[in-house]
């Protein structure tokens, strides 16, 4: 419930601020590649810093995070996200979303089944309903993308 909490307030900072101030539109055109290798200017000083983390999902680190949405389509959200490292403890990620890794790597351990690293490079899916561990040891910068609906239902949520 917490975590909803956290992407709601997020989400309502992204669609109010970002969305009114970029000229993000379904027509505009974005490849993966373009993101991967030119995504250097979008830092902890150009984009939306995001409320912290509630202290019972720390595990360990710095773990400050940052968010910045580059694509507002139809039906998919991109969002950019940047952390610092750290651990934390998922329980019920509240919607399915595919990853592109774009700097450092991501340990999920989840609470049943298979212990997975991403690194750079990487594309991966979240599955709504995680229970885990997101482990990043160094700075995680990443791509999501994410169905809009469920990103909308997440910022009118209470």
């Amino acid at each position: 419930m917490k975590l909803k909490a956290i992407i709601l307030t997020v989400g309502l900072a992204l669609y109010s601020g970002v969305f009114a101030q970029e000229k993000i539109s379904s027509q505009t055109l974005i490849g993966f590649a373009d993101i991967l290798t030119d995504h250097k200017d979008l830092n902890a000083e150009t984009m939306l810093p995001v409320p912290e983390w509630p202290e019972e999902m720390k595990v360990a680190g710095d773990l400050r995070h940052w968010e910045q949405v580059v694509f507002q389509g139809n039906e998919l959200v991109g969002v950019v996200w940047l952390s610092m490292p750290g651990t934390l403890k998922l329980e019920d990620y509240p919607f399915d979303q595919m990853v592109l890794v774009l700097e450092g790597s991501v340990t999920l351990e989840p609470m049943e089944g298979d212990v997975r690293t991403f690194k750079k490079g990487d594309v991966f899916f979240m599955p709504k309903g995680f229970d885990g561990i997101w482990d990043m040891k160094e700075q995680y910068k990443e791509l999501i993308l994410v169905e809009k609906q469920a990103w909308a239902a997440m910022t009118s949520a209470e």
